[in-house]
Formats: C-alpha cells, structure tokens, sequence
C-alpha cells in the first residue's frame, strides 16, 4: 500500500525504478524494503490515472501530505545540480520531468516540502530553458519563486538564484 500511496504523487506513466533506488534514504523504512521486491513495483506502476485520484483522495490531509512529500523528497535528491555543464545527467533529467513536475506540483498544493519542491521547479526550469522550452521554464521558475519567496524569504540565496535564473531566461519575442 505505501508503494501505491507514493506512486500516486508522482505522473502516472514511466515511473523510473532508479528514482526509487537512488532516492531511498528519502523513503520510509516499510516501502524501502518494498522497492527491492521487483513484483510488487511493477504491479504499483501499473496503475493508472483514475487510480492514482482515488487513492490520493482516500487518504487524510495527513496523509497527503506525508506522500507528497516522500515525493517531492525522492524527486529532489535524484535531480543533479549539473545539469547546465554535464550534459550525460540530460536522458535522466528528461526521462524524471513529468515525474519532478507531479511530486513538486502536489507537494505545492498539500503546502509540505515546499523547500524541495522550489529547488525541483527551478532544476526542471533550467532543463527546459537548456532544452529551449522556454514557456515550460517560465512556468517553473515562477512557480518555483513563489515558493522560495514564500518560505525562504526574499533574500535568501535560493531565491536569489531562482530570480537569477527568470532573469536570464531570454524569451523569444512573440
């Protein structure tokens, strides 16, 4: 059950075996011993959209928050932070995006992780900036602003990188 709970904030389609791997010391000590059963997760990444909603909505706002943030947490600790100078983390970054934007974007909603969840919108707008997706790290880097303002204050490095990081983003004019 708690592999479920934890697969339900994150996007439903290809759920990386490695997120979990890398990002054990994030996950509670019943679903650590539940990732190296290689059954039980494939039967939890089978599940689908509809699912996923069903099982975030059965939990209690504790709960959701809990998941939430083991999510945001895993998603986190496998994002590295060289992604704009080695180029081999790229197949990774690409392959954990909609995985990074589920976890973030649920983790912002419950408001838990809120830490977390700015350094992976910032570190997914950075992707997508590299990437010339540069609505997408608009997107992110907004998103990941008001949270550093939010919780982090306006003078804190990390919201200064971010405001940085917006500031720099050069769009194309429409």
């Amino acid at each position: 059950a708690d592999l479920l709970n934890l697969c339900a904030f994150l996007a439903p389609d290809d759920i990386p075996k490695e997120l979990l791997d890398k990002g054990v010391s994030h996950l509670p000590e019943s679903l650590a011993a539940a990732v190296q059963d290689s059954l039980a997760f494939d039967d939890a990444l089978a599940v689908h959209r509809l699912v996923q909603a069903v099982v975030r909505d059965r939990l209690d706002e504790a709960g959701r928050k809990q998941w939430a943030g083991v999510a945001v947490e895993l998603v986190n600790a496998s994002l590295s932070a060289d992604v704009d100078t080695n180029m081999e983390v790229w197949p990774w970054y690409s392959r954990l995006l909609p995985q990074a934007l589920a976890a973030a974007g649920h983790a912002e909603t419950v408001k838990t992780g809120l830490p977390a969840a700015g350094r992976v919108f910032n570190q997914c707008g950075f992707y997508m900036q590299i990437r010339a997706e540069f609505a997408g790290a608009q997107a992110c880097y907004e998103r990941a602003l008001a949270i550093c303002r939010q919780f982090l204050g306006e003078d804190h490095p990390h919201t200064q990188l971010v405001k940085r990081n917006l500031a720099a983003l050069d769009l194309p004019e429409n």
